[in-house]
């Protein structure tokens, strides 16, 4: 299995108010990024558990000009 750390740039995490946290990763080309958006364990539903999160009240952004996904 590729982990995230083998692919992208760089991952971020930081607080967003005293609610939300945001994690972004960067990628540095279009095939990494790709990989990443396309990826079935990058889904809301895959990634909430491991925040003890409800995927309902995630939210995802694919930034396709800079390569990130928020």
């Amino acid at each position: 299995m590729v982990k995230v750390q083998d692919i992208a740039k760089y991952v971020r995490s930081k607080n967003a108010g005293p609610f939300w946290t945001t994690l972004e990763i960067f990628c540095d080309n279009e095939g990494a990024y790709q990989k990443m958006k396309n990826s079935p364990n990058l889904t809301k539903e895959k990634v909430a558990p491991l925040y003890n999160a409800n995927p309902a009240k995630m939210k995802r952004f694919d930034m396709d000009s800079l390569q990130v996904i928020k």
